[in-house]
């Protein structure tokens, strides 16, 4: 078979180089005997210079018209020269509708990376394609109830290629990576505010605020003075968090209200052999086994209280991230999942 996979680029990657992920899932379908292209897209805004986004701003459409274009004209060029037998969308977040419009003559498989009822503009897409793979596991119910087509749940899982163990000094107490969604910011002051306290190394990395005006910072650091003595601004690349989970002694895993099922981040802490505690209320759905692969909190009390306890008991630690991590190897690398997707 011949698969073409459509994927976007990193972000903040303005060539058209693909994600490691999406290399690997290539190389996996190439190892299974098949032959496979990348196709990355990219977005207008996010591409485009600050002269020509000033220029958008003020009425100048046409420069995201001939973005569009340009991107259309290589993917057909990529199409009539390998004639695919099969397309794979691997996030279509970002995609835009001329690109689904142009590939809808050919079998299309569907790779959700978020769910469809946090990104509502997703299930335009759904019309195009002939199989989903969710994210989310809620949604295969929810959009079965409204498309006659096989929809399956399939978690993303890890690519153990960049996440994997080596032994470290864990210097680091605490880290958390994410974004700041109001359920988090919340709990993680109460947090810093007992690592200022105890003294704990702890470490919030991800963008936060907008470094690109001075006044936010300040406005941040008003508003979470506890919170804001931890945070590291910036986007962190995926080998930057691999080394992260390493060095810490229990990495935090705050989903979002609006996700039920383990998110990425879930497996990439467990295939560095780190330690995670994790919000109750998560599905697991047999990938994981949530009381021996990791620790869960019910609220912020609870949580305080493990996380003292796990920081004074490193050899427990160390026995549930061995089970996590055999548990992801087991069955929920990229190979594995891909290979489960494809038998």
């Amino acid at each position: 078979m011949k698969y073409l996979l459509i994927a976007p680029r990193p972000m903040y990657n303005k060539t058209n180089q693909p994600s490691k992920f999406t290399i690997h899932a290539a190389e996996t379908l190439i190892s299974l005997g098949h032959e496979v292209k990348i196709f990355t897209f990219g977005e207008f805004y996010l591409d485009c210079s600050y002269f020509q986004r000033k220029l958008y701003k003020i009425g100048f459409k046409g420069l995201e018209t001939k973005y569009l274009q340009r991107m259309l004209q290589d993917l057909k060029n990529i199409c009539e020269e390998f004639k695919p037998d099969c397309i794979i969308i691997l996030n279509a977040i970002g995609l835009q509708k001329i690109i689904v419009e142009y590939i809808s003559k050919y079998k299309i498989i569907l790779r959700l990376c978020d769910s469809v009822k946090r990104f509502k503009s997703l299930e335009k897409f759904i019309p195009h394609v002939n199989e989903i793979f969710c994210f989310e596991y809620d949604d295969v119910e929810y959009l079965k109830e409204k498309y006659k087509l096989p929809i399956r749940y399939v978690p993303l899982g890890t690519d153990e290629k960049i996440y994997y163990p080596i032994e470290k000094k864990r210097d680091i107490d605490i880290v958390f990576v994410g974004s700041p969604y109001k359920n988090r910011i919340e709990l993680l002051e109460k947090i810093c505010e007992q690592a200022r306290i105890n003294n704990w190394n702890v470490k919030i990395c991800g963008r936060w605020y907008d470094s690109n005006h001075f006044w936010k910072k300040y406005q941040f650091k008003n508003k979470y003075p506890n919170l804001s003595r931890y945070v590291e601004n910036r986007y962190f690349d995926i080998y930057e968090l691999a080394e992260l989970y390493r060095r810490s002694k229990i990495c935090l895993n705050i989903n979002t209200l609006k996700h039920k099922s383990l998110n990425p981040r879930t497996f990439d802490i467990c295939a560095t052999k780190s330690f995670q505690i994790m919000n109750d209320g998560q599905e697991s759905h047999g990938y994981l086994d949530l009381k021996k692969d990791l620790a869960t909190y019910e609220d912020e009390e609870d949580l305080l209280k493990k996380i003292e306890y796990y920081l004074k008991n490193d050899e427990e630690r160390k026995k549930i991230a061995e089970s996590g991590y055999k548990s992801v190897m087991k069955k929920c690398t990229i190979q594995k999942i891909i290979k489960e997707i494809f038998s």
